[in-house]
């Protein structure tokens, strides 16, 4: 659970620094490629966390 809570604080600190005017993607191209890589990861985070959740007792039984 850290990750997550460490990934979305990255993304308010990114927001925050792009509504404010210190970040922009024209002059940090690399910028976008760690938006969407963050984003993905996130959502690949989420599915992982449902899974976890909703097949954690499922045993097959013989």
């Amino acid at each position: 659970m850290g990750a997550m809570a460490m990934m979305i604080l990255f993304q308010m600190g990114l927001t925050i620094a792009i509504g404010k005017g210190c970040l922009d993607f024209e002059k940090y191209p690399i910028l976008i490629s760690l938006v969407v890589g963050e984003n993905f990861l996130q959502i690949i985070g989420m599915c992982i966390i449902v899974v976890k959740f909703l097949f954690k007792d499922n045993q097959v039984s013989t």
